[in-house]
């Protein structure tokens, strides 16, 4: 079974090495067609750039166009985009996809060097960095998600107070995009861009709610639709809504506060469990070995996945038990 495991990772170590070695040799074909096709014409075949991504003179080069043709058809490929763009990041699924490789890859080895050749120490590892850029990616979206949930309340009141002065939806979005700050800024850039580009603003609008997945946005964009189809005063409506949105919010922080000792008490509990392992492993590594040894190995896994997953289901009940969302 450990020499299964170790295989495993060597394959995956191999393969990534070849999907990079395969991507740089397309993106070297396709610079080099791109300038024979230069020469051919007498002149630079270059698309078309705005101001600012002309000042930006970085080459934008996918690492890996294979692993990118792969995912770009696949629903896979277009949820993990999707994702990136919930995080407000710049990555191509493929970029992310090689991270996540090299991250296995590279726990695996730290996990073998330190663990002294231990196989189950560089699996575990390995798992650890397979997993953390998808933790880094989650933790981004939550950030964010809040960030743009304290945003909502100024938003609304900047939006109002343009339609209340005679300015069309379109117009107020505009002025929101040049007034206030990110993430609220990129998602009604993007409305704005779709727009120019040919797209309905309906269209554009659902495409923001899908990309925020936020509760409050959904409530706005449902309104704004329903008002660009029958009619009203949209003004008024979103009014409404904001002076619910910042009475929630009010409630809400009155809620966290209080709560905020059990969900305190939740991670201590959690990570001292981890802490103390590190120490031992530290002060006294033959004692923490015993866990992998040849002869205790079974026995010793067994009890840490036992404990890991009690921990953590503990963790996650009284999260549970503290959330109140409203």
């Amino acid at each position: 079974m450990l020499f299964w495991v170790s295989l495993a990772f060597i394959f995956i170590a191999v393969f990534a090495g070849t999907l990079t070695l395969l991507s740089a040799a397309i993106s070297a074909f396709e610079i080099r067609h791109r300038r024979l096709a230069e020469l051919k014409a007498g002149r630079p075949v270059q698309p078309q750039m705005t101001p600012s991504a002309k000042q930006d003179k970085k080459p934008d080069i996918d690492p890996a166009p294979l692993v990118s043709g792969l995912l770009q058809n696949s629903a896979f490929g277009k949820r993990l985009q999707l994702e990136i763009l919930k995080a407000g990041l710049m990555w191509r699924p493929s970029e992310f996809m090689m991270l996540c490789a090299g991250g296995a890859v590279g726990g695996y080895i730290i996990g073998m060097l330190s663990g002294r050749g231990s196989i189950p120490m560089g699996a575990m590892i390995g798992i650890v960095g397979l997993l953390a850029p998808y933790v880094y990616l989650k933790a981004k979206q939550s950030r964010r998600q809040v960030r743009l949930s304290a945003q909502i309340p100024d938003m609304l009141d900047i939006l109002s107070s343009s339609l209340r002065s005679g300015h069309s939806f379109l117009s107020g979005v505009q002025i929101i995009v040049t007034q206030m700050q990110q993430p609220i800024t990129d998602e009604f850039a993007r409305v704005v861009q779709e727009v120019k580009f040919g797209a309905s603003l309906n269209d554009a609008l659902t495409d923001l709610v899908h990309r925020t997945e936020n509760y409050d946005m959904e409530l706005i964009i449902s309104a704004v639709q329903t008002q660009l189809a029958v009619g009203g005063n949209l003004a008024e409506i979103l009014d409404t809504i904001s002076f619910t949105i910042r009475e929630r919010v009010r409630i809400k922080g009155e809620i966290s506060a209080l709560t905020a000792q059990g969900r305190i008490t939740a991670w201590v509990i959690s990570l001292l469990p981890v802490a103390l392992m590190g120490i031992l492993w530290l002060v006294n590594r033959s004692y923490i070995m015993q866990f992998f040894n040849p002869g205790t190995r079974t026995c010793g896994i067994g009890m840490l996945v036992i404990a890991g997953l009690m921990v953590i289901s503990g963790f996650f009940a009284v999260q549970k038990i503290v959330a109140i969302d409203i």
